[in-house]
């Protein structure tokens, strides 16, 4: 199969239904996500749920660093690309060596540090899953806008986890229940890759044409976006590691009680924003006018800035009632972190949204300047809030340094319109 023919094969646009399986599927992994972690906060306690978090968070960094900012670009590069079969390898093959680098460096990094206790085997089981995370076949399916594919896969991945988890807590092991969540996260995230690569496969066929060239480029233009999501990471993750550092696991756990209500807001509006990616990749390379493209930054921010107040608004009002009820009172701090963290999913819809068209255009430097500057202000801010505030010092951080970083972001792509659009035309 030539990547002429693979590219035929792609739809020019999602069509309805794909839009609304791919909702559908996302609010019921979304659901699942928020029982099976309220279960497990509410059954492991505060200091063992935060040890489980912690693993996570060090797993979510694993899968930045190994995806290389692939799940940011490759959209873009396979639509841009005049071979995206050769693309796509070389992707592969670059985040297979990030696998090995990366896992090797946290398994060198647990052995050596002697004060991470019962963090050690949490933190090597959640960087494999990080490491596993990055590997998938995402970033093709939502080119050929399979992405309704891709969002079943997941949703089976999440039913499968949460059933494994409940089974092996509540009837088969007694203690170490951090080790047996992450152990499910790891099993269940290499069988949805199987699936995934499995479907993949049916129009992907790997080329190792022009390898080197094709890895040093993807290189060139991912490193600078890469060290942006390392700093975005100061933002949304540092503050947790910081928080757990200087307050302990228990206020972790609250924390990230009621950062997975969050993340189930966010989830919800990446799967939206994907379906956007391939047509922004496209009006970012052609010669449309200043006007045009204007309007349709401003129409997408308006659309998912709108789906995002309908979700928050309601968890805005009863989420904290949810947590009180639903959980034992050591979560208490949860309910308020959760009220300042409600205002993040109204950042982070426009936020993504703004990012595509950034790194449409190729703005890598703009990105990186402005990332780093927002992630730096976020560590600022966690020194001086977390002593004093704890929990919801660390959201207040987030929230702030966020705000920061999307109003620079907006301006930067505003003016690139108007200079790209003066130039083509």
């Amino acid at each position: 199969m030539t990547d002429e023919d693979t590219k035929n094969i792609a739809p020019k646009s999602p069509t309805r239904s794909i839009a609304m399986w791919l909702v559908v599927l996302n609010y019921a992994q979304a659901g699942i996500s928020f029982v099976i972690n309220f279960w497990l906060a509410r059954t492991l306690g505060s200091d063992a749920y935060g040890l489980f978090q912690y693993g996570v968070v060090v797993g979510g960094i694993c899968t930045v660093l190994v995806g290389f900012s692939s799940d940011r670009t490759l959209v873009r590069d396979l639509v841009q690309s005049k071979d995206s079969n050769a693309t796509l390898t070389a992707s592969l093959v670059l985040r297979v060596v990030m696998t090995l680098v990366v896992v090797g460096f946290c398994l060198v990094w647990v052995l050596l540090s002697d004060s991470l206790g019962p963090k050690r085997i949490p933190i090597v089981l959640c960087s494999v899953w990080g490491a596993m995370s990055a590997l998938s076949s995402r970033g093709w399916l939502d080119s050929h806008y399979k992405m309704h594919i891709h969002a079943a896969i997941t949703f089976a991945e999440r039913v499968g986890y949460a059933i494994c988890v409940f089974l092996l807590v509540r009837y088969a092991f007694e203690g170490n229940y951090a080790i047996v969540a992450a152990a499910c996260l790891v099993v269940f995230r290499g069988l949805s890759l199987a699936c995934e690569w499995g479907y993949a496969s049916r129009t992907y066929v790997p080329s190792f044409a022009s390898l080197q060239k094709n890895v040093c480029f993807l290189v060139d233009q991912n490193w600078l976006v890469l060290m942006a999501a390392l700093s975005t990471l100061l933002m949304t993750h540092a503050n947790q590691l910081l928080l757990e550092h200087q307050q302990g696991s228990s206020q972790l756990a609250s924390y990230a009680v009621a950062n997975q209500v969050v993340l189930m807001i966010q989830l919800f509006l990446t799967q939206v924003v994907r379906l956007l990616a391939p047509r922004t990749a496209e009006l970012t390379r052609s010669g449309l006018t200043t006007m045009r493209l204007r309007r349709t930054l401003l129409r997408y921010i308006a659309s998912v800035l709108a789906a995002s107040l309908l979700i928050v608004a309601p968890i805005f009002l009863f989420g904290p009632w949810l947590i009180k009820t639903l959980l034992p009172v050591e979560y208490a701090p949860a309910s308020d972190i959760l009220q300042i963290l409600c205002c993040w999913p109204l950042l982070y819809g426009p936020a993504l949204v703004i990012n595509q068209f950034l790194l449409g255009f190729r703005r890598r430097r703009a990105y990186f300047l402005i990332s780093i500057s927002a992630g730096l202000l976020s560590i600022g801010l966690c020194y001086l809030l977390l002593p004093r505030f704890g929990g919801p010092g660390a959201a207040a951080s987030l929230i702030l340094s966020h705000s920061v970083s999307v109003l620079m972001q907006f301006m930067v792509v505003w003016k690139t319109i108007g200079t790209e659009a003066a130039r083509d035309g």
